[in-house]
């Protein structure tokens, strides 16, 4: 027996639901250089995927390389976006050497590791991983289409 929404003919059937929970991690672009998260929530509706949580990051090993969250449960599917908002602090404060507390990330259809950057009006540069100090704290609620 299946899940319907709105009737129960082959239209209706919600083919794929999954709930879980995934380790985010901080690392570079590569996936390397990583530095423990911790355990964030998803649900997955067909190709939709409902990302949320908050996690800290251990003693940061990124150094100038720019830094990404890697980890996420599925890869994207057709699209990447640049102007996904999360929230980045470390001891209570914004990012170090940053007037902001909204970064941002871009994303491969490809990988789970997904690039950040500072979400400004004319440009996006990386958030490197000196910009983010031991310890730093990750807020997020994010959906994206999986493959």
């Amino acid at each position: 027996m299946g899940l319907y929404v709105g009737g129960t003919d082959s239209a209706h059937k919600l083919d794929d639901y999954e709930e879980g929970t995934f380790t985010i991690n901080l690392s570079n672009t590569s996936g390397g250089d990583t530095v423990g998260g911790g355990t964030m929530n998803y649900t997955k509706i067909g190709r939709w995927v409902n990302c949320w949580g908050q996690t800290n990051f251990g003693t940061n090993s990124i150094g100038g390389s720019q830094a990404a969250l890697d980890g996420w449960p599925f890869v994207l599917g057709s699209h990447s976006s640049n102007d996904v908002g999360i929230w980045m602090w470390n001891n209570g404060t914004q990012l170090q050497g940053m007037n902001v507390t909204i970064a941002s990330m871009s994303a491969s259809t490809s990988s789970t590791t997904w690039g950040l950057f500072v979400h400004t009006y004319n440009g996006a540069p990386s958030i490197t991983g000196n910009n983010c100090g031991n310890g730093t704290r990750v807020s997020l609620g994010y959906s994206y289409e999986a493959t």
